[in-house]
């Protein structure tokens, strides 16, 4: 059971995480820093 939630978790986790990397900060004038680990997910534009 508990690696079944952690596995979960996980996915739920990573998939907020690249959707997060691709958008930008709603409030004007203040975008927090993203971490290295977090822009590697970024999607490419070619």
């Amino acid at each position: 059971m508990k690696k079944l939630l952690t596995t979960i978790s996980t996915k739920i986790v990573e998939k907020n995480l690249k959707k997060e990397a691709n958008s930008a900060c709603l409030f004007m004038g203040y975008q927090p820093k993203m971490p290295e680990a977090v822009k590697k997910m970024r999607k490419e534009n070619k």
